[in-house]
């Protein structure tokens, strides 16, 4: 029986895969289940497992919502079920990397990836690393880094069930099956949304209101993970992930009516070897990514499809001696993208080679060296590099620092769209250093830390209009110089009833032009286009029996934009659940009041935000059977 229930959901989901092509014309979204946020003091994670070990956390309904409540970054969002980007330490949003298991989702067309097309049913957790990274992952990761992952399991057999409804039409739907035996397990998580996004709002005070039109959107999504322990020292791992998402593209406030759609789909397949021997552990993915686009525009006679392969490969061994760590990793990329502006197909490849080398002086005393070169076609080699330091102090004092260098390559449109692509673009280039000390309490009772950096980065690719030109176009048109502050610190009280947590959470970025562009006009020393100076967050959390109340407060101050500047804002968000939590079952339901005090408030210009929204939903999970040891 139990064969049996692992082949049939083997391979369902190819059998829905095989029925999709038959629901493409549906509509999309990205509302997601309940999402877990944690903080962890050196590598902020949010726990997205929507299991029965997250009994102590706070529900959420979507990851961008996770994400903006974390405070570790900023979120520019078009709007509910619209474009959603993520701006880390005054970056751009190709200046973070977003990975999954370790392979880069950024697409090499865009060089971005849409956070709200990440269903979390699929995701266990996310991580947020601010500073360059481009030694450990390469091109893309000059801010920082968003990393997913999908892990193994329990061998207990686990069903979860999310639903969530609310306001503006929206329904959510995820469920997820997995377990297996201590050799074989597996995971299976489907997702489904919809929602009108009809929200009201006003252009001005002083104008009557009304309601977003042409926003609807309909996703669905599925996600198989298969674990397969071959033998005592070897496990094979498939993932693979298919997605579709349509949605309608509202007009902007300067539009009177929009008949623009876009329709987003992708196949991410992933197997991953890994070994350990005697002396060494060895892991090689085999990735193959295939992402298509299709924006329309009726009114503007627009028929844009567009679509990419992109294969990768990349292994790594790590092995320790004595006091180093040592780990070597290989990576190779192949992208091919195809769009009536680039005229023909267009290829990529990329081959790189890093080196990390750990030293520990002593149990609190480590320094870790990073270098990396990679090779972009057939120009010259890229190197990047990234020089560490930690050590922990008596009391629970930490303190680390970094130094790297690192770089962004141009995007296939940046190079060949027609018109403004420009064949003779230079790589970003940039030099960085952090510094970031901790104070922490082993019980738990409370954190704070602080950390500063600095980065400039060269050959920074804008699109502008150049002398002579009529249109826009790519060009290395300036230099971008960030620096800023980061303040957290948290605390934590018992009471007689429950428990009380407070976190806190201050950003202070100056990222700043440091040459003049001509047009758009902008002047030396001018702040980035919606990048905030100050972003704060404060979390009120209390727990009381089977009740969790938590408020979060986030005040996002004024930023420029490319017509008009957009006012600071402040939002709060309030949460309730209510859960009954036993050893083999859990049952949660929750009320999510987003926009708390209706403020009226813009991200990107021109794009109006939903006012007070409510979200209801339920989630539940059992266990049929109980956990059994670790294998591999």
């Amino acid at each position: 029986m139990l064969r049996f229930v692992i082949i049939l959901v083997l391979f369902l989901p190819f059998l829905l895969f095989a029925q999709e092509g038959e629901q493409r014309d549906s509509l999309r979204q990205a509302e997601l289940p309940l999402i877990t946020v944690k903080s962890n003091l050196t590598r902020p994670v949010i726990d997205l497992t929507p299991s029965l070990k997250t009994e102590a956390s706070t529900a959420y309904s979507s990851l961008v919502n996770a994400l903006e409540d974390s405070g570790l970054l900023f979120i520019k969002s078009y709007g509910l079920g619209s474009l959603a980007t993520a701006s880390l330490r005054g970056g751009a949003a190709g200046q973070t990397a977003i990975s999954w298991n370790g392979i880069a989702l950024q697409s090499p067309m865009l060089g971005l990836v849409d956070l709200s097309l990440i269903p979390t049913i699929h995701i266990d957790q996310a991580t947020v690393d601010g500073g360059g990274q481009s030694a450990a992952m390469g091109s893309g990761a000059v801010a920082g880094s968003i990393s997913f992952g999908s892990f193994r399991p329990d061998t207990a057999f686990r069903i979860s069930h999310h639903f969530t409804t609310g306001s503006f039409g929206l329904f959510h739907s995820a469920h997820r099956l997995g377990g297996g035996t201590e050799k074989l397990r597996f995971k299976l998580s489907t997702q489904f949304d919809k929602a009108t996004n009809n929200f009201p709002f006003r252009l001005r005070d002083d104008l009557p209101e009304q309601r977003l039109t042409h926003a609807e959107f309909q996703q669905q999504a599925w996600q198989q993970s298969v674990f397969w322990d071959v033998h005592s020292k070897h496990r094979l791992t498939i993932h693979a992930w298919q997605q579709t998402t349509n949605r309608n593209l509202p007009p902007t406030a300067v539009e009177n009516v929009s008949l623009a759609t876009q329709k987003d789909q992708f196949w991410r397949q992933q197997l991953i070897w890994q070994a350990r021997g005697a002396k060494a552990v060895w892991e090689n993915q085999l990735a193959y990514n295939l992402e298509d686009i299709h924006y329309q525009d009726p009114l503007a006679g627009i028929d844009a499809p567009s679509t990419f392969n992109q294969l990768t490969w990349q292994s790594k061994r790590s092995q320790s001696m004595g006091n180093f760590d040592l780990e070597s990793g290989l990576q190779y990329i192949r992208a091919s993208a195809e769009a009536k502006e680039y005229r023909q197909l267009r290829l990529q490849e990329q081959k790189g080679f890093y080196q990390r080398l750990t030293y520990h002086f002593t149990p609190t005393f480590r320094n870790t060296l990073l270098a990396r070169i990679h090779q972009i076609d057939d120009h010259n080699p890229l190197w990047a590099l990234r020089a560490e330091m930690n050590k922990e102090f008596s009391h629970d004092w930490r303190l680390s620092g970094a130094i790297s260098r690192d770089f962004r390559v141009p995007t296939l449109n940046d190079l060949y769209w027609i018109p403004g692509g420009n064949h003779n673009l230079k790589t970003e280039l940039s030099w960085a250093q952090e510094l970031k000390l901790y104070k922490y309490d082993e019980e738990g009772r409370y954190y704070f830390g602080a950390t500063a950096y600095n980065r400039m980065v060269d050959n920074w690719i804008q699109w502008a209009q150049q002398d002579g030109n009529a249109f826009w176009s790519a060009g290395n048109v300036t230099r971008v110089w960030s620096r800023g502050l980061e303040f957290n610190g948290g605390v934590f009280f018992p009471t007689s009833s429950g428990s009380l947590s407070i976190d806190a959470r201050y950003h202070f970025t100056k990222s700043t032009y440091e040459e003049a562009i001509a047009n758009p006009a902008i002047e030396k020393g001018t702040q980035l286009w919606y990048t905030p100076v100050h972003l704060a967050n404060l979390q009120l959390s209390f727990e009381t029996g089977n009740l969790l109340f938590k408020y979060t407060h986030r005040y996002i101050s004024e930023t420029e934009g490319v017509n008009a500047d957009l006012a600071a804002y402040q939002l709060g968000d309030f949460h309730l659940i209510w859960r009954k939590l036993e050893k083999a079952t859990s049952f949660r339901c929750f009320l999510e009041i987003n926009n708390l005090w209706n403020a009226s408030y813009r991200v990107i210009e021109r794009r109006p935000m939903p006012g007070r929204h409510l979200r209801i939903g339920i989630q539940t999970d059992f266990s049929l059977q109980e956990n059994k040891t670790e294998g591999f």
